[in-house]
């Protein structure tokens, strides 16, 4: 440690976090930030939230990440349909993240296909119809 630095010691005579350069759990370092608390559970990044892709003629897809739906709109694959409410930011822009992006081109899918696509509709939906609310049961 440093000569010029202003050490305290607790009433055992222990050095405190402070003192010693460390960050306690939920205390505030430069700036304002946050410490990283080891306990806490992540939150799963932004850019891997589920997006729904429909097809030209909007029936659904797929069900992707964010990462990949940015990707098709940036390449002019595809347009957004529905946006989130958050923003990904890169050095000269703000980009509203998409929650529903639609092909431009229409895309043939196999039939077999497009029970899988399903599927994923209901996982992401959690097996619940957003028309009339019911619960499906999982079929195999």
């Amino acid at each position: 440690m440093g000569a010029n630095r202003h050490m305290s010691v607790d009433s055992r005579g222990r050095y405190t976090p402070e003192a010693m350069g460390e960050a306690t759990p939920g205390s505030e370092g430069p700036a304002g930030s946050r410490s990283h608390n080891l306990i806490s559970p992540r939150r799963a990044s932004l850019m891997q939230e589920p997006v729904l892709v429909l097809n030209a003629t909007y029936e659904p897809i797929n069900v992707t990440a964010v990462r990949r739906a940015m990707v098709l709109m940036l390449k002019g694959v595809a347009q957004a349909e529905e946006m989130h409410n958050a923003e990904v930011h890169s050095a000269a822009h703000a980009h509203k993240v998409p929650s529903v992006i639609r092909l431009l081109a229409y895309r043939h899918i196999p039939q077999q296909s497009r029970a899988l696509s399903r599927k994923n509709i209901l996982l992401r939906d959690r097996n619940t119809c957003q028309f009339c609310v019911r619960v499906f049961q999982a079929r195999n």
